[in-house]
């Protein structure tokens, strides 16, 4: 899935972003990517993420990020 770049600005835009860097917290790429992007956090002890999707309200968008952060979050024993 492929997020247009003026989505992304104008998503970055809301926050103050000039453009989307990790620097800020804000990751793009491919899912694979940004799992690579988010576990040195996780691996570093932060155990709480709020994700929100540039193009998040598609229900494609959040069933692609699920599958990809989920991996890198610790079994809860449910």
């Amino acid at each position: 899935m492929h997020v247009h770049r003026d989505v992304l600005n104008q998503w970055a835009a809301s926050f103050g972003l000039g453009e989307p860097a990790s620097e800020a917290g804000a990751f793009t790429g491919k899912p694979a990517d940004i799992a690579g992007l988010v576990r040195p956090f996780l691996d570093a002890g932060v155990d709480h993420l709020v994700v929100e999707l540039a193009d998040g309200t598609r229900p494609q968008s959040i069933a692609l990020a699920a599958r990809a952060l989920a991996p890198l979050m610790p079994a809860t024993g449910r």
